[in-house]
């Protein structure tokens, strides 16, 4: 039985169809959802020029804080009981960790739809999380 679902939300098409699969799954379930959007720090930008290391982090705050309201306006109103966290750091490591501090049953995370050359030098989120998590992991495309 479900009962706490983490949606992982990074704002992205399959990200939104996650959404409406966590959605659909906690109302016929009545389980909680924690929505989670894990952002990459500044540190990780070093390949980029870094014009002013508070102004960036200022913009990526404000980046995480608009893609949390479109996760956030799926929710609202639909008598699903939800909490949301913005989280820095590794996304899959993060994701992972968090599952399991909330006790979640379910990992409900959008596909990035990258190719195999893509996901060989970049690595793919969805996948590490597939293989660290210690429960159910649903992948939506």
């Amino acid at each position: 039985m479900l009962q706490k679902i983490l949606l992982a939300f990074d704002g992205s098409p399959n990200s939104l169809k996650a959404a409406d699969y966590a959605l659909i799954m906690a109302q016929t379930n009545h389980a909680e959802v924690e929505i989670i959007h894990v952002r990459e720090s500044v540190t990780s930008y070093s390949t980029r020029v870094i014009y002013d290391a508070f102004e960036m982090e200022k913009e990526l705050t404000s980046e995480a804080e608009e893609i949390m309201a479109q996760a956030i306006e799926k929710f609202k109103d639909t008598g699903v009981i939800f909490t949301t966290s913005i989280r820095t750091g590794d996304p899959a490591e993060v994701i992972c960790e968090e599952a399991e501090k909330i006790g979640a049953t379910e990992i409900v995370i959008g596909s990035r739809g990258m190719n195999a050359v893509s996901r060989f030098f970049l690595g793919s989120v969805s996948l590490k999380v597939l293989s660290h998590a210690h429960c159910t992991t649903i992948v939506v495309r």
